[in-house]
């Protein structure tokens, strides 16, 4: 049977993962691994779990997936103690940020390791939100998890080995001279360094035919993923996501692009005669419907696309928007605050 992609990386990939992960483990702690999508969360997941039971450091390796088991994370723990009352248990819960009332739920399981304290570890893996919202990823009353690892873009020389295990896996032939290239077109994000490498392999693409990486479904479904993230959070957490340098540049040069001339597909359909401007500005202020979003965040998001625009600009842009989309939006100025933008039922 052929390995899967997982099972030929070495054991110290992402930065020697493993290794820190089976430490916490070890000593029966709980680890979260925080990775955003398109970062490579299913292959971190492939991976831990395929060098876990590899290694054999359970007796027993479950799985939870809130968006598969209908059943309670508690009542799921619960029944696999009460099976497995002399193993080793590690339990994986996936897509953990998906889990309602979290920090109920590890309470919850806190107390149900403290009653079986020698055979029940936890893995979480998460989205990014670990990273900016700590606190929902913990007990009410005590910290659950012993570590947290946040997987960032990759570095050059990650993409390099990146580029190398997939291209070896999957039999595609790229230079080594546009690795580089690769690497600033991607920013380093896992997803767009696969399909790149795809389109050049595959369909005799060079490097510097940006539009047809663009126009790859896989890579737009993540441009546009991400460009939703830059718009939604504010900088200095962009910052420490990995995805803009200290300088609020977006990286990835193909996400810059994307973002610089993104419009909603909504306001496109509404409002095909807006000008090119006063789209993005109500493309933002939609991404934000029924919360308010202040001019500077409006000023900032605007900054990433290295436009330059004053907030007078800004403020009267949208006081014509406001007249202009009277039949679909409405669109509040909130005192000391900034503006928040409802849907009207037509």
């Amino acid at each position: 049977m052929e390995d899967s992609y997982t099972s030929t990386l070495p054991q110290n990939y992402f930065n020697d993962l493993y290794l820190k992960v089976s430490n916490v483990l070890k000593h029966r702690g709980n680890i979260c691994i925080s990775v955003m999508y398109g970062f490579g969360n299913k292959t971190v997941f492939n991976f831990l779990t395929g060098q876990l039971e590899k290694n054999r450091l359970f007796d027993k390796i479950a799985v939870y997936d809130p968006t598969l088991d209908r059943v309670d994370p508690v009542k799921f723990v619960k029944s696999l103690i009460s099976k497995n009352k002399d193993e080793n248990i590690l339990i994986v819960i996936r897509f953990f940020e998906q889990i309602k009332n979290k920090r109920n739920i590890l309470e919850k399981l806190r107390n149900l390791q403290g009653q079986n304290l020698n055979n029940v570890s936890f893995l979480a893996i998460s989205d990014h939100t670990p990273l900016l919202n700590p606190l929902d990823y913990s007990g009410k009353t005590t910290i659950f998890f012993s570590e947290c690892v946040y997987l960032k873009p990759l570095t050059l020389n990650e993409t390099k080995t990146m580029i190398k295990t997939i291209t070896e896996y999957f039999g595609w032939k790229i230079n080594k001279r546009d690795h580089q290239k690769i690497y600033k077109l991607s920013g380093g994000i896992g997803r767009i360094i696969k399909y790149i490498c795809r389109e050049i392999s595959e369909s005799a693409t060079s490097a510097g035919q940006t539009d047809v990486f663009m126009k790859n479904m896989q890579i737009s479904f993540e441009l546009d993923y991400l460009t939703k993230i830059l718009i939604a959070i504010p900088k200095n957490q962009l910052f420490l996501l990995g995805l803009t340098d200290k300088n609020n540049e977006i990286k990835s040069t193909l996400l810059r692009s994307y973002f610089k001339n993104y419009l909603s597909a909504e306001v496109i359909e509404r409002y095909p005669n807006l000008s090119f401007t006063e789209s993005r500005i109500l493309s933002f202020l939609l991404e934000y419907e029924n919360e308010t979003i202040s001019l500077e965040k409006i000023a900032e998001i605007i900054d990433m696309s290295t436009e330059n625009f004053s907030l007078w600009a800004l403020y009267k842009t949208i006081s014509r928007l406001k007249n202009k989309t009277k039949k679909s939006f409405k669109i509040i100025n909130v005192k000391n605050k900034g503006y928040l933008l409802e849907k009207l039922i037509c």
